[in-house]
């Protein structure tokens, strides 16, 4: 039989070379350019919902600026005269409203925590959209080297057809054996069929992620990357930017049990005036008289205390802070996760190529030579060689599993 285990053994290894192949012929064609390298800088610079987030900082920018002012100042004035129209006064003044506590240091406060925090959160929503592009390219160039392995597969049943065939003409083959492998090949194109379904709806989940329209077309020039033990990410889950704004909330919400505070007095309210008046003085006439005050107003916080709003401000703050904890102990959760799986998966790689490939290719061998002797049948050969094909796509998938998890253990601990 010319079909001899080298054949198999290049089946298992092309299958994740093919795609880089693919991967090169695409660079020639018009559109965006996906690669694992270039995914977060395509996120930061064309995701929609990244670029509407970014108005948040300018919002609470804004805030930051409007916080802390003093009221303007009221101008007032005032005219009066007596029903013979002979007396009569005038009066203008400025009356300008001064806080009596910290209140315009702790708006202040507030506003800053909050820029920080929609900084943060902004900077989260960058972290999570970049390890979800990254994650789902993973997925579709596992897809791609499914396709590839698939695609290598065929092609060898079908030369295993024509020699099947021929076998027959001679007699030394039933028809039996070849509607066997035309079975093969029937299911092995239906699974095919069912990858190129699935690698357009995993291409076509990208394109909104990435800022492009579904007429555009998106080349992934990328390829199923090989398993790395040598760079494990490191890090410390609590620099997460979701935590960090977690942490300015829950600052800002200090700071407004202060500002709540300091609400309990209200401003002063301090006052220049000049009145310019024409009276009657008998037996003299009528005299101008011209007079300069100074005119103060103070509240009483007799009814209002502000507990109200205090104990709100209390109950937030409380809040903020447990969520801020409860944020960390999940952030270590999913590495520790992340790693378990990691760990998973490259042990049930390091079982597949060095345990159970070499085995169903020592096996294939074995019944290849038994198949020539006539003491195995086809069915033997065919079912110890979707053993080795099973074992490619598993090893896909392992690899897969391994990246995907890599990236999650990344994203969560806020990697570049």
């Amino acid at each position: 039989m010319s079909f001899s285990i080298h054949r198999w053994c290049g089946v298992f290894t092309l299958a994740l070379l093919l795609p880089s192949a693919l991967a090169a012929d695409d660079t020639a064609r018009p559109g965006l350019k996906l690669s694992l390298s270039n995914a977060g800088s395509i996120v930061r610079a064309q995701n929609p919902t990244l670029a509407a987030a970014r108005y948040q900082i300018g919002e609470a920018r804004g805030r930051l600026r409007q916080a802390g002012l003093l009221n303007n100042p009221e101008a007032e004035t005032s005219f009066q005269h007596d029903p013979t129209f002979r007396e009569h006064s005038a009066e203008i003044g400025l009356t300008q409203d001064i806080p009596v506590t910290a209140r315009l240091r702790h708006e202040k406060e507030v506003s800053l925590a909050e820029l920080q925090a929609a900084e943060a959160e902004v900077a989260d929503l960058e972290r999570r959209l970049i390890g979800q592009v990254r994650e789902g390219l993973i997925g579709l160039l596992a897809l791609r080297a499914q396709k590839s392995n698939g695609a290598l597969q065929a092609k060898v049943l079908q030369e295993l057809l024509t020699f099947i065939e021929s076998q027959v003409a001679k007699a030394e083959a039933s028809t039996f054996d070849v509607n066997q492998v035309k079975m093969e090949r029937a299911q092995l194109g239906l699974a095919m069929r069912r990858l190129e379904v699935e690698h357009t709806l995993a291409l076509s989940a990208l394109k909104p992620l990435l800022g492009v329209r579904p007429n555009e077309h998106l080349l992934v020039i990328d390829s199923l990357p090989n398993l790395d033990t040598q760079h494990t990410p490191t890090g410390d889950a609590s620099s997460r930017p979701d935590i960090k704004a977690a942490g300015h909330l829950a600052e800002a919400a200090e700071r407004e049990i202060q500002l709540e505070r300091a609400k309990r007095y209200d401003d002063l309210s301090v006052g220049l005036f000049l009145e310019r008046a024409l009276e009657e003085d008998a037996p003299e006439g009528l005299e101008r008289e011209t007079a300069i005050g100074v005119r103060v107003s103070f509240p009483i916080p007799f009814w209002n205390k502000n507990k109200g709003a205090i104990e709100e401000k209390t109950a937030k703050h409380l809040r903020l802070t447990k969520e801020k904890q409860a944020l960390e102990s999940n952030a270590l959760h999913e590495s520790a996760n992340a790693r378990l799986t990691m760990q998973a998966q490259q042990e049930l790689l390091t079982e597949i190529n060095q345990t159970l490939v070499p085995q169903a290719t020592e096996q294939i061998n074995d019944l290849e030579q038994a198949h020539k002797q006539g003491l195995y049948d086809l069915r033997s050969v065919l079912l110890a060689r979707r053993q080795l094909i099973e074992l490619s796509a598993a090893r896909i998938d392992a690899l897969r599993d391994y990246h995907r998890a890599r990236i999650h253990l990344e994203t969560s601990l806020a990697l570049p």
